[in-house]
């Protein structure tokens, strides 16, 4: 074996225990040299376009699948089925390690002449698994961002009889090349769903809402729900009812370009009942988003994120929550009725912190410098908080759903409770005017920073007893009697 070959056998015996390595090119002398060139001794399956054959590394075996010659898969195609292959990673599917495409000149006979004719091997290299079964694997929600054609049609070639994936009519005699379409619709529905049974189309998209490409959202829940038709169709216990193979491939290939095309014959009411499940309401997505803005474990979820986002604002100056997701979540919630309740729970979390906050400055140090730093600090840092809040959660509630509903704006909110709490306590506020009037006549950097705060949060601040403020001849003053 040459040095590319050995290469390329270490790299594919390190795919057995490394899962991040992708699938690459491998040379025809090894998959040669793996399946003792290609011997009838470990083929294990043979169909109309490729046999496929067994072969032995030192730590594993792997499947692998040589078209025949005459299979009129041009190169396009050939590298099209590839790159699907090789996206099409989950583990419920049988990973695919590699594939070849090599071409060689051969001396033929022609009209008596010898000619040098192009001799094309195409093969695929799959995990060997004996006796494999999906019902094996797959345990709860399948995780996996589903695009339709590029991983159930690459996928045809490598369906199996299993136990659980037979038609009804097996157990009775009578299969038919029906039977086979009735297995189809099982993969689909686990691929779908996990479970065998026939799906439900509300269902199916509500699981998969979130867990789409949000650029694609529309297309991709169209194509899902197309999809879970189709196998619908493919599970119907009378096989005169199932669709065509050439007729589910049709769907599927529509599904991709949201073109679908009216065909003849028996595959013709397939089309115009998948035609039928997109124009049954306007808008997919507004759909599935009223349905899941509108589900109560999803607004707790979404209530919960804002609170952590606010308490851990509050608590280091920054998020672990994505800013996009908030700022979604926080819009639909309103967008779907939601925004008294959001409203309610912001309100909750800020309050919370002003306490917290609050606590913190009646346990603060006696001396005045150390009180007034941290009483600054502390007013600095929740007005950034404010501010964190009213850009990333209470957007769209500042231009719409405030004004309506009479609710006061976020950044007032912030003031009002920091005036309330802290401003209008009577021992932080006893200490404040103590510790100002120790500053008197002489300069001091902390007595601007507590005139800007009280002036920011406003006339009726100052005139409570015992605060100061600073009059038009820039002196400070306690206010009140």
């Amino acid at each position: 074996m040459d040095s590319q070959s050995s290469t390329a056998k270490r790299y594919l015996e390190c795919m057995f225990f490394d899962e991040s390595l992708e699938a690459k090119a491998l040379p025809l002398s090894l998959l040669k040299y793996i399946t003792n060139d290609f011997s009838d001794n470990l083929e294990i399956g043979r169909g109309g376009s490729a046999v496929v054959y067994k072969g032995l590394l030192e730590n594993g075996e792997v499947a692998v699948k040589k078209l025949f010659q005459t299979s009129d898969i041009d190169d396009i195609k050939f590298h099209g089925e590839v790159d699907c292959l090789i996206k099409a990673k989950h583990k419920n599917i049988v990973r695919f390690l590699g594939y070849c495409s090599d071409t060689q000149g051969q001396i033929e006979k022609h009209n008596g002449k010898s000619v040098m004719a192009e001799v094309r091997q195409r093969l695929l290299c799959f995990e060997y698994h004996l006796n494999g079964s999906l019902y094996e694997h797959i345990k709860g929600m399948i995780m996996w961002p589903i695009t339709l054609l590029s991983t159930i049609l690459p996928l045809l070639s490598l369906l199996k009889i299993i136990w659980g994936y037979l038609a009804p009519e097996f157990f009775y005699g009578k299969l038919s090349f029906k039977s086979d379409i009735y297995s189809l619709g099982v993969i689909i529905t686990e691929i779908l769903t996990a479970k065998k049974e026939s799906p439900d189309v509300k269902d199916v998209l509500e699981r998969w809402w979130h867990k789409v490409e949000k650029s694609q959202k529309e297309q991709q829940l169209e194509q899902i729900r197309l999809c879970t038709k189709v196998g619908q169709r493919c599970l119907d216990y009378d096989p005169a009812k199932r669709p065509s193979i050439q007729s589910v491939i049709n769907v599927l290939e529509q599904t991709e370009t949201k073109k679908l095309r009216t065909e003849t014959g028996a595959s013709s009411s397939m089309v115009l009942q998948a035609s039928s499940v997109v124009g049954e309401t306007a808008s997919i997505g507004n759909f599935i988003m009223e349905a899941h803005w509108r589900d109560p474990k999803n607004v707790a979820t979404t209530f919960k994120m804002v609170t952590q986002a606010i308490c851990e604002y509050y608590a280091q100056g920054r998020t672990n929550v994505s800013l996009e997701d908030l700022h979604s979540c926080a819009y639909n919630m309103v967008l779907y009725k939601n925004g008294e309740e959001l409203y309610s729970v912001m309100e909750a979390a800020m309050a919370l912190e002003v306490h917290i906050i609050c606590r913190s400055l009646d346990a603060a140090p006696a001396d005045s410098t150390d009180f007034l730093q941290r009483l600054l600090a502390m007013w600095k840092h929740h007005i950034r908080a404010v501010n964190f809040i009213r850009e990333n959660i209470s957007m769209s509630m500042d231009r719409t759903f405030i004004p309506t509903n009479h609710k006061t704006p976020i950044y007032e909110l912030g003031l009002r409770l920091w005036r309330d709490n802290i401003a209008r306590s009577d021992k932080i506020r006893a200490r404040l005017i103590e510790a100002v009037k120790q500053r008197r006549g002489g300069e001091d950097e902390l007595v601007p920073g507590v005139n800007d705060m009280l002036t920011e949060l406003g006339a009726d601040v100052m005139d409570v007893p015992c605060l100061c403020f600073r009059d038009g001849a820039g002196e400070l003053h306690a206010a009140g009697p």
